[in-house]
């Protein structure tokens, strides 16, 4: 038996049960959730526009020619190849220069 507390009344109840209708009813939501436009105004840095919608927002960025930080297409990075000869000499190297600060 798994029980939970409910925050609108306090009590506890089973979820193997149906719960109270005033308890239920809390949790369903009204409207769906919708991701707005709208923002607070800001300032475009490439225009010196000031813009209260999402979507002008990124259009003009794109225009500008620049990129959006977290939209970017991620490349895939080569790995770095590096023997094992030349991996031990660089870590020598760089524990002789924090030695010799």
């Amino acid at each position: 038996m798994t029980q939970r507390m409910c925050r609108v009344c306090g009590d506890w109840h089973d979820l193997d049960e149906a719960w109270p209708d005033p308890c239920v009813r809390h949790f369903k939501s009204a409207a769906p959730y919708v991701i707005s436009d709208n923002m607070d105004a800001l300032k475009h840095h490439a225009t010196g526009e000031i813009m209260t919608s999402k979507r002008a927002f990124s259009r003009a960025t794109r225009a500008a020619g620049c990129i959006e930080i977290g939209n970017e297409v991620m490349k895939p990075r080569a790995p770095v190849k590096l023997d094992r000869g030349q991996r031990r000499e660089d870590i020598k190297r760089a524990l002789y220069e924090l030695k010799n600060r």
